[in-house]
């Protein structure tokens, strides 16, 4: 008789979704890696990236899950582990810019996304138990809510070391990507599709996800610990607090390996700053961000201990990315509704990020 795991469970409406333990994996994921052009350093024992590269695989297939399907759906990853599939140094354990992924995040096109759902509802049982996906009534009632905007599914999001599984939920997003700021991503989503892209959202559209958070908090919340986010002061009892170190440390992987440039492997300024032009909020935080991050940029070496080499590299692509972005090239104008207003939205999940003291 085998086990059986719930991912979820709702004692009200008597609902279950359930697992077969132990979990089974029914592809090689690094043949699967492989076959998608990922590169070799991507660490696909790591559990996340390894349900990401499914996804990834599923999306190049979409035959097997949608009927008559005559052309690939698009899926692309955002978040740590896109930065992961851009870094050699973010998939070192020994390295300062590794960290441990809790999630992973996708997104696609609205226009795919009813495909895609019906792909992930149905990976479990073609690829394996490991790549789990369901939906409870909860979460139809919100992704009908959503408009198409985004979805969620439950899911199996790690494996303890005892084997045990660790259930969450998992949001897909559709063209844009709705946080402090919102980004359209669209321009990635409708391009080509080359091996050498990675699969993700793109380099910039990368830094400006991670650099676009800000949040106002009282002024009695800013220690040591978290004093490396302070922007500066909001009003006489709020000060801003921009991205979190983990995102810090995010960036700062991806300007050790990658080079600013306007190749497909390299940041491209030009490409951030048309996208940053177009609005005069988001730019604002995203220059706040960047500027605090080499201003901090010491202290944040000492913290995830990064070479005196390493260092150098960053601060210098740093320095040139906020000058260019800085420059009356890519100013934006402004909004006579946001000189004196908070000018980004607020993000539920923000304060998580705050520990009183």
């Amino acid at each position: 008789m085998s086990l059986k795991f719930p991912v979820y469970v709702d004692r009200l409406r008597g609902e279950r979704l359930e697992v077969n333990l132990p979990l089974e994996s029914r592809i090689n994921v690094e043949e699967i890696r492989n076959e998608l052009g990922l590169p070799d350093y991507v660490d696909v024992n790591n559990f996340q990236m390894r349900k990401l590269v499914a996804i990834l695989h599923a999306s190049s297939h979409i035959e097997q899950f949608v009927d008559k399907a005559k052309h690939t759906v698009k899926v692309l990853a955002f978040g740590g582990a896109a930065i992961k599939l851009h870094s050699p140094s973010a998939n070192l354990k020994n390295s300062p810019f590794f960290r441990r992924l809790k999630d992973i995040d996708i997104v696609t096109l609205k226009a795919h996304i009813a495909k895609v759902v019906k792909m992930l509802r149905e990976m479990g049982d073609v690829y394996g138990s490991e790549f789990f996906h369901g939906e409870a009534s909860i979460d139809r009632l919100l992704n009908a809510l959503r408009g198409g905007e985004r979805y969620r599914l439950r899911t199996i999001m790690d494996v303890e070391d005892d084997g045990t599984p660790v259930a969450d939920v998992m949001d897909i997003f559709c063209d844009k990507l709705s946080f402090c700021h919102e980004i359209d991503v669209r321009d990635r989503l409708n391009a080509p599709l080359m091996k050498n892209s990675a699969y993700t959202i793109g380099l910039e559209n990368l830094i400006i996800t991670k650099a676009q958070f800000i949040m106002r908090v009282p002024i009695e919340l800013v220690d040591e610990q978290n004093g490396t986010r302070f922007l500066g002061k909001f009003n006489s009892r709020e000060i801003l607090f921009g991205m979190e170190e983990k995102d810090m440390q995010d960036v700062m992987a991806l300007l050790l390996d990658n080079e600013l440039g306007n190749g497909e492997d390299e940041i491209s300024v030009e490409k951030i700053g048309i996208k940053l032009k177009k609005g005069w909020g988001m730019r604002k935080t995203v220059l706040m961000n960047l500027q605090n991050m080499y201003k901090n940029a010491d202290e944040l070496s000492k913290r995830f201990n990064i070479e005196y080499a390493q260092l150098d590299i960053i601060k210098k692509r740093l320095k040139r990315l906020f000058d260019t972005l800085s420059s009356r090239e890519y100013q934006s104008r402004k909004s006579i509704f946001t000189l004196s207003k908070q000018w980004w939205q607020d993000v539920s999940e923000a304060r998580k990020s705050i520990q009183p003291h």
